[in-house]
């Protein structure tokens, strides 16, 4: 019997879990370098839209010597191409921006991002992020410069 792939055929949804780690520029109480981890789980309803919670934490000295630490919790909409190992990928969301140390308060934080996920074997990936933050939205800014592995559910 002879079968003919189906093109544009619908995929079942997935799922994955990523871990990133990488620098964080920031322009808040003071401006400088600091250093960001996020675990990011995304969800793929279509093959080219992926639903994507995350928590990233970010560390920095204020111009006054003290460490803040902040936690973002946030969802961002991405797009990317249909199929390929290689997906760059764009996107955009919301969250907030809590204080967890050096500083106590909650506020809104606005982002776009821009990556590429590189699918290796094994349900493995690695993937590049940068994320543009705006915090308070627009009182002060970060971006994050992550790199990390992705495995699929």
């Amino acid at each position: 019997m002879l079968t003919v792939p189906v093109h544009g055929a619908a995929q079942a949804p997935s799922t994955s879990l990523a871990l990133l780690a990488g620098p964080s520029s920031y322009d808040l109480s003071g401006v400088g370098t600091g250093f960001a981890a996020a675990a990011q789980f995304s969800w793929s309803p279509l093959q080219i839209l992926v639903l994507q919670p995350s928590v990233t934490a970010f560390s920095y000295r204020s111009q006054f010597e003290t460490r803040i630490t902040y936690l973002f919790t946030e969802l961002s909409y991405q797009v990317q191409p249909r199929s390929g190992r290689v997906r760059p990928f764009i996107g955009g969301g919301a969250g907030l921006a809590i204080g967890v140390a050096g500083i106590h308060e909650t506020v809104a934080a606005l982002h776009v991002s821009l990556g590429l996920r590189v699918r290796v074997q094994g349900g493995y990936s690695v993937q590049g992020e940068f994320r543009m933050r705006g915090i308070d939205p627009w009182s002060g800014s970060a971006t994050d410069m992550l790199i990390g592995v992705a495995r699929t559910l």
